[in-house]
């Protein structure tokens, strides 16, 4: 095999490995639970898990498809003060994260606060509308 050829094959499986590894920040939400780049990661990544249509988002010009899935927390984060909790990812293209939300069950309408994302010792709030509608 001729060298850059090669070398060629070798730039190829480089840009594709890199491309698969996806790196996030952690975040904390408004009731203490912390969701850690590894969950997040871990949510994102396997294709058996149920993925939700949450509708069409525009995204760089662009109308895209975007989704959510719950995000698993410790027991303790999932019941507070008599209210069931619950967080979710949502996310485009096969995994490109917008927002982590936790979602408080409430009577009569659910309330819907976005986790605060920590980028080393910054914090910096997320990407998606206020308006959510009906995640």
């Amino acid at each position: 095999m001729r060298t850059s050829t090669l070398l060629s094959c070798l730039i190829t499986w480089l840009v594709s490995v890199v491309s698969m590894v996806k790196c996030h920040d952690n975040y904390k939400c408004n009731h203490g639970a912390i969701i850690s780049a590894e969950q997040i990661t871990n949510t994102l990544t396997p294709p058996g898990i149920k993925t939700n249509n949450l509708g069409l988002l525009l995204i760089n010009n662009e109308r895209r498809p975007v989704y959510w899935r719950e995000i698993s927390v410790a027991p303790e984060y999932l019941a507070i003060n008599g209210e069931t909790l619950s967080y979710r990812a949502v996310f485009y293209d096969g995994g490109i994260l917008l927002d982590i939300l936790e979602i408080e069950h409430s009577e009569p309408e659910k309330q819907i606060t976005k986790c605060i994302k920590f980028e080393g010792d910054k914090v910096a709030s997320g990407g998606l509308p206020s308006d959510l509608g009906n995640i």
